[in-house]
């Protein structure tokens, strides 16, 4: 079944309430029709089957007629640091990301960062891209939708994740250090955090203010990958060492 995440005062004891655009999506979209039924999601861990109706006014309207607690915690998370680019790789990275179960996103400008920090903070990107992970929870079927942040700057985010328990930066100069050296059988990995830079890489002193945070470089071998195929490698390399995927 079709799945939407709505917002908690959209959601009553016994109905759901739509907003035009999800309306128009339910009718003109999918095509769905009173009777038919959809799952809709909270954004707390609450998944309900909801049966569609029309209200007096011709109104959509949802049914609730099972709510049921999803498990949300697996005890581990990913925390993805991603150097601004450009919008439709944003976007990509976005919604990839959010398929291989991120947690959250930050965008942050970098020496070689083709997008500037200001550009986004002046064209508020942050609503189109949080609805982006929206729809890709949606079809994903994730039980939560990440969160999707623009810090100003790398040292702003590495900031942000001083409580993480492994910290790893790709660079495409460290040769010794391997992605899979740090998912070993005892290492016991709750809270990961992972920046990943500009096609153009980033600078040793870039790396160093990372290391200063906790950050251990990792490469990702002798190839050099484009930035959206980097974040689909890594969190696919991740999701399968963890026996998530494959």
């Amino acid at each position: 079944m079709h799945r939407f995440f709505l917002k908690p005062e959209q959601i009553g004891n016994k109905q759901v309430f739509f907003q035009p655009e999800e309306v128009n999506q339910i009718r003109n979209v999918l095509r769905l029709s009173s009777g038919d039924c959809i799952y809709v999601l909270d954004n707390n861990g609450n998944l309900y089957t909801v049966e569609l109706s029309k209200s007096k006014n011709q109104d959509l309207i949802g049914n609730i007629i099972k709510m049921q607690s999803c498990k949300t915690d697996s005890g581990f998370s990913i925390s993805l640091g991603q150097t601004l680019t450009k919008g439709p790789k944003i976007e990509f990275i976005i919604q990839k990301a959010t398929e291989l179960g991120v947690r959250e996103i930050s965008f942050f400008e970098t020496e070689r960062s083709i997008l500037k920090y200001k550009n986004i903070m002046e064209k508020n990107r942050l609503n189109r891209w949080q609805k982006i992970a929206k729809e890709a929870a949606e079809q994903s079927c994730r039980i939560k939708v990440p969160n999707i942040f623009c810090c100003q700057n790398l040292t702003e985010f590495c900031e942000s994740q001083k409580q993480a328990s492994l910290k790893l930066i790709f660079w495409e100069k460290e040769m010794k250090k391997k992605l899979r050296d740090y998912f070993k059988s005892d290492i016991d990995i709750s809270h990961l955090a992972l920046i990943i830079g500009p096609e153009g890489g980033f600078s040793k002193k870039e790396i160093d203010t990372a290391s200063r945070f906790g950050f251990c470089s990792v490469g990702l071998g002798t190839q050099i990958l484009k930035t959206e195929t980097a974040v689909i490698s890594i969190l696919s390399i991740i999701q399968h060492l963890r026996g998530e995927l494959g």
